[in-house]
C-alpha cells in the first residue's frame, strides 16, 4: 500500500527536507505547501490505517512548519517600546485624496460630490413617485373592472346597484 510506504519514508527521514524529498531550501512556498497538502491527505491518521500514521503525521506537520518558517522572508523588527525606533523604517502610509491639494480644490470636489449626490436623490425620489403613481393607476383600473363586473351582475339579475 502507498500509504504505508509514506509512513515509513516520513518516519525513516533523516532531516526535515528529507520529509518532502528536497534537496535543498530553494524550493518556493507554494511548492512547499503543494507536497506538503498531498502528503497529509495520505498520511492523516483518519485516512490512512496504519498504526504509525498519527506519528507520521506529526513528523510531517512539524517538519513542513520548520522548512517554511526557513523559506519566508525576514519581517522587518518591530520598535521594542513606545518612542524607540525599529531598525527598519516603516512603509510610507498612502496619501490621502486631499493631500497636496488647496482649500479651493477641496472645496470644488465636495461641492461637485455634493452635486452628483444630490441628483443621485433626486432620481431615487422620482423613481419612488413612479412606482406609487403605477400602483395607483393598477389599483384604480382593477376598482373599475371590479365595478364594471358587478355593474353587469346586477343588470343580469335584475338588482338595484
Amino acid at each position: 500500500m502507498m500509504a504505508d510506504t509514506d509512513v515509513a519514508h516520513i518516519l525513516a527521514a533523516a532531516t526535515h527536507l528529507d520529509v518532502f524529498g528536497l534537496s535543498s531550501y530553494r524550493t518556493g512556498p507554494q511548492e512547499l505547501r503543494r507536497l506538503y497538502l498531498k502528503l497529509c491527505l495520505r498520511v492523516h491518521p483518519d485516512k490512512n490505517s496504519s498504526e504509525r500514521a498519527p506519528q507520521a503525521f506529526l513528523r510531517l506537520s512539524t517538519a513542513y512548519d520548520h522548512v517554511s518558517a526557513r523559506l519566508q522572508p525576514p519581517k522587518p523588527p518591530q520598535a521594542s517600546r513606545v518612542g524607540e525606533p525599529a531598525t527598519a523604517p516603516p512603509a510610507k502610509k498612502a496619501k490621502s485624496w486631499w493631500q497636496g491639494k488647496t482649500l479651493r480644490q477641496i472645496e470644488q470636489h465636495v461641492q461637485q460630490e455634493l452635486i452628483e449626490f444630490q441628483a443621485e436623490l433626486d432620481c431615487a425620489k422620482l423613481r419612488r413617485q413612479q412606482q406609487r403613481d403605477r400602483r395607483k393607476a393598477k389599483r384604480a383600473a382593477n376598482a373599475d373592472r371590479v365595478k364594471a363586473g358587478l355593474s353587469h351582475l346586477y343588470a343580469k339579475y335584475g338588482l338595484d346597484e
